[in-house]
């Protein structure tokens, strides 16, 4: 409910040049779908993530690491079955027919039969039916709504459940930092336009690890916090366990944010010197901000709400 208090401070902080009240417009929420779930939020645009998120990445359907001579004939088969479409035809790749592909060509493309059945485990399997090509619409379909300037994209994910969720996350966050960070992109509009991502949980994605797929996701952070300012692109991560990221990745993060944290956690990680006790007994809305050359600060939301939230 809006107080007298919070419109006399609206009305201050508009005086002042601040924007307040929401984002109306500003605000669009996309979220993804899958096989065997829907998200239950209102005023939603739901996309599929699309089997084409895998041809120049066969890393996005490896759970562990093969060994080399299948993995190379996993990029054998991928490749054959993708360029048997060009920008006229009219069909589409999707997993489904390359399900029905492979088990009718396999054997033309990989002459060895043990390595050609550990192609097959590595790359069919329930989770890929679940994930790849539902809805009505693609992930290509909508990437030049979900990226404006001046626009705050939500994407919900939790309707989304496990495997699932962390496939879909992952073909979603590979899709957005290669098409900003590398050259010859297939989606201009994410390279020409500034973003800010902002990823939750960010140690259950970029933490080091040995699977191929989060191992793929984790080398495109580091290029792009390496050369983010260069691509107008920054990332923004939360996190109650930043000691599980990335070193290479948590190097580059010069920006810190710090909210109440359990001593537990503070034992873990570095903390402004002068802030280490007292960082546990924070209030909501209080932080400190810690940057380079700047000595760190401590800031407090203000006492009364003066943004409009939804239901």
């Amino acid at each position: 409910m809006t107080t007298r208090n919070s419109l006399e401070k609206a009305r201050e902080l508009e005086d002042k040049g601040v924007a307040v009240g929401g984002l109306d417009d500003d605000l669009q929420v996309f979220a993804p779908v899958t096989a065997n779930s829907q998200p239950t939020l209102d005023d939603t645009r739901t996309f599929g993530i699309p089997f084409s998120v895998v041809e120049n990445r066969p890393q996005l359907l490896l759970s562990s690491r093969p060994k080399d001579p299948t993995f190379n004939a996993i990029r054998n088969v991928l490749n054959a079955y993708f360029g048997r479409f060009d920008d006229d035809s009219d069909d589409e790749p999707t997993y489904n027919d390359f399900e029905t592909w492979l088990d009718l060509n396999g054997d033309q493309i990989v002459d060895n039969d043990n390595i050609l059945a550990a192609v097959e485990r590595r790359v069919t399997g329930p989770i890929y039916d679940r994930v790849f090509d539902h809805g009505t619409t693609s992930l290509d379909e909508y990437t030049n709504d979900m990226f404006n300037r001046g626009q705050v994209t939500v994407v919900p994910t939790g309707h989304l459940r496990g495997e699932t969720e962390k496939l879909v996350l992952l073909a979603l966050m590979t899709h957005i930092v290669e098409n900003k960070i590398d050259t010859g992109v297939e989606h201009p509009q994410i390279k020409g336009t500034p973003l800010l991502l902002c990823v939750d949980e960010a140690h259950e994605y970029l933490s080091s690890t040995d699977r191929p797929r989060e191992q793929y996701l984790v080398q495109n952070f580091r290029q792009a916090a390496k050369r983010g300012r260069k691509d107008k692109f920054g990332l923004y991560m939360v996190t109650q366990n930043p000691q599980d990221i990335d070193d290479e990745i948590l190097k580059q993060t010069n920006t810190r944010i710090y909210l109440g944290l359990q001593p537990e956690v503070v034992e873990r990680i570095r903390i402004p010197a002068d802030y280490e006790d007292q960082i546990v007994t924070f209030d909501k809305g209080q932080a400190v901000v810690d940057a380079p050359d700047v000595r760190p600060v401590e800031v407090q939301g203000l006492d009364v709400c003066v943004t409009n939230h939804s239901n």
